[in-house]
Formats: C-alpha cells, structure tokens, sequence
C-alpha cells in the first residue's frame, strides 16, 4: 500500500469494514503533527485520504478510529475542539459528506470509545475530571447516557451485540475487580452493574483507606486552572501545618483509581507517609490529558518550564490553605518525575527542603520519540533542550538531593546521574546516589529487595529532612 509520509510513520489503528472490502488506517508522523486517516481498497490497493489534521503544536496522540457497522462511515477520536471527542467522517470521501462531524463535544474528554449496533460505548470524564465512566451515545451523535455508577475509574471490554461489557474498575479506595455492566438498560443504574470478583482478602475491609480530596487551583504562570490530589493523614487537625512530600510527580497523576500511576507501586509508599504523619500531594501538570487541548499543549517546548510552576504553584496554594508547613515541603518522581524534582531544586531554592529524584531525565538531550513529540528534536531545538536539561541548571542547588537510578537503565541513562553526583559534589552540594544494581528503568518494578531498599532510604531520606513527628529537621 502507498500511504506516503516516512518510513518510520505510525501505524495508530488498522481495521477491515464490516465487508472485508476496504482497511482503516490511521497514522502519523513520529512527531504526531501530520496525522492522516486513509481509506485503502483491498482488492486493488489504492488509497484514499479520509481526514488529515496537521498541527505543529500538538503533544499527544490519543488516537482511536473504527467503522460505522454499516461501513458507510468511521468514527475516529480528536482533540480538533475543546478536547478529545468523537468525530465521524464519510467513508466515501464524497463532497457532500466528506467533512467530519461532532459526535460527542462539552468541556469533558473522550478516553475511549467501541461501536456497536446499540451506538457507541463511550469512556469519558464529563462531570467529574478525575474519574472515568462508561456512557451510552447514539450512532448519529446526541446526549450521552451514563451507564456506570459507581465512582472511579472504568476500563471497559464490549460484548460483540453491544450488550454487555466486561468493566476493569477500581477507586481510591478499591482496588481492581471485575464486573459486568449491562449496557442495555433503559434506566442505567446500580442493578445494571454485577460484580464477578472480590480480590482483596477479608481482612482488608477492617482497615479504613483514606480517601484524597480533589481541588483546583491557578498556576502562577499563567492563570490555567491545575486539578491536584490532596490525601491527608488519619490524624490531620487544622489546627497546625503540616510537613508534605508533593509526588510523585507526573503527568496524568489526578485519577479516581487504586494506585495512581500504573508503572508505581505508589499505593504502597504513600500510605506509609500518610500513617508517618505526612501530607501528601499530587498534580496534572501542563502535558496531562482530560482538561482540555490548550491545557494539555501548554507543555509545548518547554519540559521544565510551565510544569514547574504548576508544581509551585500548588506548594503555594497548601500554604495559602493553611496545610503545609512552607519549612518542610519534600518533592519527588521518577523518569520525567525525576527531570521535574531536579529542575525543581535547581530553580527554585528554599521552596523545597528536600527532593528525590529517580531515574531522572537530567540531560533530555537523550530524548526518544516520545519526548520529541514535546520538543521537536534536538538538532532543531538545541536552545529549548539545553534549557529542558535540569543539568544546565544543577548550580542553583541549596537544598538537600538525592538520587535514585538503577544501573540496567536503558531509557534514562544511569551515567547521567554519576555525572551530575560528580557535578554537584565537586561545588559542595548536598547530594547522595542510591545505586541500584539489578533495576531497569521501572526500578521499582525489579527484585523485590531492590525495590525495599530504595523506598527504606527514601523514607529515611524524607524523615531526615522534614521531621513528619515534629523533631526538629536536620
């Protein structure tokens, strides 16, 4: 097949219609700024474009295309408004009916979405930023019905009729099981929903799991509304403020889900500092899906910019709420957490007393693809990418850092982090490396052992420094 562009396109969705006669394929550019939605013959291989959206400012590729059941049409998701939503293009290419249409629209995003006869299965986040539910949209577009109830986050696998759907779901407070939703109801509601599997062990239902608080708040940078996670201790009193270890930090990071982030064990971590006494606290930064386009492309060329001023700008925000003791704030994350609590330090001394970084992207001169589609490459970016290297800034350091990296990283290079040590070192700086022998990039995600070790020297590491007990801090 001629599908032009360059040979190292990505291929997003392939699919036959419902005939067999002709293949979808959506792709782009690795970049994601020349996505082309193309329409191949089978029997003769010709092509024909559907819809091309070519933006130079865009980050991210939330992409999903699928026939109609007719195969008259496709439904292919786009960030061309306010978010991601549902559009539906011809699959003739004809005049009359060649311009895509809105499905779906509303200031909420479209995650996910499965055609079936019955119309389309939709996960979306309308109403409630931080949560994912299943809902119900006509083929031709319309209203959309919500059919899950329970509050969290819903992964769904449609029956092929449309009928019912295998849901993934979890909370805050519940971790995953599975259940069937009954997505033909009429009137959506908690009988629509079976539960299959109960994965916890009996034991697991005396204990009390505190739930976070979801808030907004302004960026100092530019006024953007930032969505955070907010989970206090069990023994919170407004009375006094409170030490805090803002993290991990990340994209993505503001979910109703157990865990937080899938590649981290962070239910694990956090509830250990929730029970020492820390305040701990999580964000979107610029880049995160689900709060609208502009929001998301604020990130444009500028890791280690507009993302550490959402971060401060939530430090300021706990402060102003009488929460955080402004002495004894903590930051940490991993990967591109790790470039974020580096750049952090280095630029912003005295707002964080202490900040782990792991695995951390110091010199994004290494970038892969996923990276470049953030900052263009480095030989056309040289400027933004020496000032996306949180390296280039290690002399602004006066509070205290450490580093975690594991020596089978091929993603962020652990020499990296032994020439940053050696940097900082050589101007006196208060450093330490925690080596990890057997880790990869996922370092907590390797022996076991390895994984105890860096969490004990991380908490140790926070104890030390912000004195979650009230001893004074060293």
């Amino acid at each position: 097949l001629e599908l032009g562009g360059e040979p190292t396109d990505i291929v997003f969705t392939y699919a036959f219609s419902p005939r067999g006669e002709s293949l979808l394929i959506d792709k782009s550019d690795v970049f994601v700024k020349d996505r082309r939605l193309l329409v191949a013959d089978v029997a003769t291989g010709a092509t024909r474009l559907l819809v091309r959206e070519q933006e130079a400012n865009n980050v991210s590729a939330e992409w999903r295309a699928a026939w109609a059941p007719d195969g008259r049409s496709v439904y292919f998701t786009s960030d061309r408004a306010h978010d991601y939503h549902v559009w539906q293009v011809d699959a003739a290419g004809t005049a009359e009916g060649g311009a895509p249409r809105a499905i779906t629209s509303g200031p909420w995003a479209v995650f996910g979405f499965t055609v079936t006869p019955r119309g389309l299965i939709v996960v979306a986040n309308e109403g409630r930023a931080e949560e994912r539910h299943l809902y119900r949209v006509p083929l031709r577009g319309g209203a959309p019905v919500r059919l899950s109830t329970r509050p969290g986050t819903h992964t769904p696998v449609v029956s092929p009729n449309g009928q019912l759907a295998a849901v993934l779901f979890s909370s805050d407070t519940v971790p995953p099981d599975l259940f069937v939703t009954d997505l033909a109801v009429a009137r959506p509601g908690a009988a629509s929903e079976q539960r299959l599997t109960t994965s916890p062990r009996p034991e697991f239902a005396a204990y009390t799991w505190p739930a976070p608080r979801y808030v907004t708040f302004t960026s100092r940078a530019d006024g953007a509304t930032v969505h955070g996670r907010l989970l206090l201790p069990p023994n919170y009193t407004p009375s006094r403020r409170w030490p805090v270890v803002v993290g991990s930090i990340y994209s993505n990071t503001v979910r109703n889900q157990w865990g937080g982030r899938n590649a981290h064990p962070l239910w694990g971590f956090d509830r250990v500092l929730l029970e020492k006494g820390y305040v701990v606290f999580a964000l979107d930064v610029a880049g995160s899906s689900g709060h609208g386009t502009a929001f998301r492309r604020r990130i444009r060329l500028d890791y280690g910019g507009i993302d550490v001023e959402d971060i401060h700008s939530g430090v300021e925000w706990l402060v102003a709420q009488g929460i955080a003791d402004a002495s004894r704030v903590g930051i940490w994350g991993s990967s591109y957490g790790g470039l974020l609590t580096s750049m952090s330090l280095f630029t912003k001394p005295g707002v964080y007393r202490a900040g782990i970084a792991a695995a951390p992207a110091t010199n994004v001169l290494h970038a892969l693809t996923g990276e470049q589609r953030v900052m263009d490459t480095p030989q056309q970016r040289p400027a933004e990418y020496a000032r996306a290297s949180s390296s280039t800034k290690a002399a602004g350091l006066k509070d205290a850092l450490m580093l975690v990296h594991g020596m089978r990283d091929v993603v962020v290079l652990y020499r990296d982090s032994v020439w940053l040590l050696q940097y900082l070192m050589q101007m006196g700086r208060d450093v330490e490396l925690v080596t990890l022998p057997d880790a990869p990039h996922g370092w907590d995600l390797g022996p076991r052992y390895q994984t105890r070790y860096a969490f004990q020297r991380m908490l140790d590491f926070f104890d030390r420094h912000l004195a979650p007990n009230g001893a004074p801090a060293r």
